[in-house]
C-alpha cells in the first residue's frame, strides 16, 4: 500500500504540475503540428529560424478555438535584408495567420508594434512603442490574451496594455505563430499556457519515471 500510494502520488503531481502548459525547445528537430505558411522554417542551433528573408514569413501551431492564454518565447533578432528585422508574434490567429493579432519588435524608428492582422495587412493599435531592438540580441516576448484585453511584455516589462475597442469582435480566438519580415531571427523556450491548452509530456527523471505497468502491478 505503501508503494501504491508514492507511486500514485508521483503520478498525480506530474499530471497537475503540467495540465495546460505546452513547451517546445526546438532542440533536436521541426517538431510536429507546426505549419508554414510563408518562407523557409527549420531548427537550427537548438532553435527555429526562418532562413529565406521572406517578406512576412509565418509559421503557425495550434487551434483556432483557443481563447484566453498567454504565449511567452526568446527572441534573437536577425540582420536580414530589410532594415526593420520585424520579429514577433501572432496571437488569435486563424489557420494560415492571414487574421489575428501582431506583436512584434523592429530594429528602426518605428520600434514595437501591436497591431490588428486583417487579412495580412496591419492595423496598428499601438504604434512606435519603445525600446528599439538590436539585431543579435535575445529578448523574451510574451502575450496574454485574455477575454477583451491584451498584455504585451518584453523581458518582463509591461510594454502595452489595452482593448480593441474599435472591433471587439475580430479573432475572438485563434493559434499562435511566429512572424518575421525579410530577416532571419531564432526563436526558442517557447510556452504557451492556458485552460484550453494541452500539457506538454513531461518526461520525468530519476525515481519519478514511472511506467503504467509499473502503477498496474502495483495495484495489483
Amino acid at each position: 500500500m505503501r508503494k501504491l500510494s508514492c507511486v500514485l502520488l508521483c503520478f498525480f503531481v506530474i499530471s497537475f504540475a503540467t495540465a495546460g502548459i505546452w513547451e517546445e525547445n526546438f532542440d533536436d528537430r521541426m517538431p510536429k503540428g507546426w505549419e508554414t505558411v510563408v518562407g523557409k522554417w527549420k531548427v537550427k542551433k537548438d532553435a527555429l529560424t526562418e532562413t529565406a528573408n521572406e517578406p512576412y514569413s509565418k509559421i503557425m501551431f495550434g487551434d483556432v478555438a483557443w481563447k484566453d492564454y498567454s504565449v511567452a518565447v526568446d527572441i534573437t533578432i536577425g540582420e536580414g535584408k530589410h532594415p526593420c528585422n520585424c520579429t514577433g508574434l501572432l496571437v488569435r490567429a486563424d489557420k494560415e495567420g492571414e487574421n489575428g493579432y501582431r506583436f512584434w519588435i523592429r530594429t528602426d524608428q518605428h520600434q514595437a508594434q501591436v497591431s490588428r492582422w486583417v487579412n495580412n495587412k496591419f492595423e496598428h493599435l499601438k504604434s512606435k512603442i519603445p525600446p528599439k531592438a538590436k539585431s543579435g540580441e535575445t529578448y523574451r516576448m510574451k502575450v496574454i490574451a485574455q477575454g477583451k484585453k491584451f498584455q504585451f511584455f518584453l523581458d518582463d516589462k509591461l510594454l502595452w496594455e489595452g482593448e480593441d475597442k474599435a472591433d471587439p469582435k475580430f479573432q475572438p480566438s485563434g493559434r499562435i505563430g511566429f512572424i518575421c519580415h525579410e530577416t532571419n531571427p531564432y526563436f526558442d523556450n517557447l510556452v504557451i499556457e492556458g485552460d484550453q491548452i494541452p500539457a506538454f509530456p513531461v518526461k520525468p527523471l530519476g525515481k519519478l519515471s514511472i511506467s503504467w505497468s509499473e502503477i498496474k502491478s502495483s495495484i495489483e
